[in-house]
């Protein structure tokens, strides 16, 4: 990961943790069981609804279900309007985000999506996904390109790459 001492790209970062649904506001680590309680369904529907688990979650959605969510082998990519870039690993996104899961005050008024594409072509679902957000003031447009495989009876996300932009 490439280390950027940019404000704005912390904001960003934020924005992201409230995409996934989670909030900013306990940074310690929790232990949270919770196995996935939803069957996920190989078709359109059933991509977008994995991904809305994700913008909008349920009262029961923990660190575990993003384990289930992310693929392993997951890369994001966070790119913004002024070209920063910082790619993560599974394990790193995962620092970044985890513990963050408890709260989801400031996430219910940061959940718009507008779904631009979804596809299935064989095991693999894409995804394009307009987000509008706004976090300590900055409101913040998020166009974010998913890419899925369907594995152990599931849709797991291999690739995010996230372009960033501030908006007025």
């Amino acid at each position: 990961m490439k280390k950027q001492d940019n404000s704005y790209l912390r904001i960003t970062m934020l924005l992201i943790l409230l995409f996934t649904g989670l909030s900013n506001s306990n940074a310690q680590s929790q232990n949270i069981e919770i196995k996935m309680t939803h069957k996920d369904i190989k078709t359109e529907e059933g991509l977008e609804a994995s991904l809305q688990r994700l913008i909008t979650p349920d009262k029961d959605f923990g660190r575990d279900d993003l384990q289930e969510i992310y693929h392993e082998d997951m890369n994001v990519i966070i790119i913004d309007d002024k070209g920063s870039k910082n790619e993560f690993r599974k394990p790193a996104f995962m620092d970044l985000i985890g513990g963050k899961i408890d709260n989801r005050e400031e996430h219910k008024s940061n959940n718009w999506a507008k779904f631009h594409h979804i596809n299935i072509e064989g095991d693999n679902g894409h995804v394009i996904v307009e987000r509008k957000l706004n976090l300590t003031g900055t409101k913040t447009k998020l166009l974010v390109n998913i890419d899925f495989i369907w594995q152990d009876e599931r849709w797991q996300i291999t690739r995010e790459v996230i372009y960033s932009q501030e908006i007025n």
